[in-house]
């Protein structure tokens, strides 16, 4: 989210803003306008003590915040990517998930339209004891319930897969003929987490050598584990091709889907492996 020259970036906006319904240069025909700019440091300070609160330790709070900063829109751009972050890092921070990322921002981007719905409709104008005001959250609660639950399929899905293929692999490093206190064998059990990899990435990860960290990456190539995604002999990137696929397949499933096809994503499998190329040489993006 960093990866921009914008002097905007990261500041709270001190110009109006809004989200056009059409290409207009006016905020006349938009979806949404926002709180003006002289309006927005007061309620980011207020969402910002309640994401501290206690009361936000949970799923309903996580949802909320991200409707409120949504309403606020505090930057000039990139505020649906920071209030998706946002709850990641809540669901982090209460303990709800401290060994994982569930992928409730690939399953709300899956359903684009009736997130974009849902966040229009909680904007009302009532006071703050008016039932209206609850009724209006009732379609984005909703919405986010059954992401979570969607979010939570894919997740054990692809765990198991993952599982799977590092069953696989040990077959495949065993047929190689790797020794078990290998080197390559270790990172073997790095690939999940670790898909895409270069040499001083392998010396750092096994605390090895570079003679030895090339030799295992060699190993795992000739094993079929890895293949090599880069020219040449220098700096070179290996990615573990099963692991990215099914990544890549993750993102083209919609909600609701039966099964996962896993293993062979062709059109959007390419499109991870240049991802992963990208930042495994160290190369920056700009979010989409």
């Amino acid at each position: 989210m960093l990866g921009t020259d914008d002097p905007d970036a990261g500041r709270l906006r001190t110009r109006q803003s809004w989200i056009a319904s059409r290409a207009l240069p006016t905020p006349l025909d938009a979806s949404y306008v926002p709180p003006p700019p002289e309006e927005v440091q007061d309620p980011v300070a207020d969402l910002v003590a309640y994401i501290n609160s206690y009361g936000a330790g949970s799923l309903l709070g996580v949802a909320l915040a991200h409707v409120q900063f949504e309403t606020i829109h505090p930057f000039v751009d990139g505020n649906g990517r920071t209030g998706r972050a946002l709850m990641h890092l809540m669901l982090r921070r209460s303990g709800l998930t401290p060994g994982c990322t569930v992928p409730i921002s690939s399953s709300l981007a899956m359903r684009r339209v009736e997130y974009v719905d849902a966040l229009s409709r909680s904007h009302v104008a009532c006071g703050v004891t008016d039932p209206e005001r609850s009724a209006a959250l009732v379609p984005w609660l909703g919405l986010m319930a059954e992401s979570v639950i969607d979010a939570a399929s894919y997740a054990e899905r692809i765990l198991s897969h993952i599982s799977d293929v590092g069953d696989r692999w040990r077959a495949q490093a065993a047929a190689a003929g790797l020794r078990k206190s290998s080197a390559a064998l270790r990172l073997i059990e790095l690939l999940p987490a670790h898909p895409v990899l270069t040499m001083p990435q392998v010396m750092d990860l096994l605390g090895v050598k570079k003679h030895t960290a090339l030799r295992s990456l060699d190993a795992l190539q000739r094993a079929g584990i890895l293949v090599q995604r880069s020219a040449g002999r220098r700096n070179r990137v290996f990615e573990a091709e099963a692991i990215m696929d099914a990544f890549a397949a993750l993102a083209s499933v919609r909600p609701g889907d039966s099964d996962i096809r896993l293993l062979s994503p062709a059109s959007t499998g390419a499109t991870a492996r240049a991802l992963g190329t990208a930042q495994a040489a160290g190369t920056r993006r700009s979010p989409e």
